[in-house]
């Protein structure tokens, strides 16, 4: 077993979306840098806790080592592009 949760209430449900919505303003203000180094952050953590990452998947859900590692790849690879994203105009 890798450990227990309770299901969540609606109470916590709402908790959750209040605290993103407090939140929201503040990431708002970041600027592009800003955004782009807390996501190039946590991809860093992603790759620094791959193997981890890959025994927990398998852990949880069965999965094949092969499977897991490219999940952890594609999870990284996805973080990694998104840190473009603050930096591209729309019009």
């Amino acid at each position: 077993m890798l450990g227990t949760i309770r299901a969540a209430s609606a109470e916590d449900v709402d908790e959750a979306y209040r605290a993103a919505a407090a939140a929201q303003p503040g990431w708002a203000s970041r600027t592009p840098a800003e955004r782009q180094t807390v996501l190039l952050k946590a991809a860093d953590i992603l790759q620094s806790r791959r193997e981890e990452m890959v025994r927990l998947l398998v852990a949880e859900s069965g999965s094949t080592i092969a499977k897991a590692e490219l999940e952890v790849t594609i999870a990284t690879a996805i973080t990694l592009e998104a840190t473009s994203f603050p930096h591209r105009a729309y019009s």
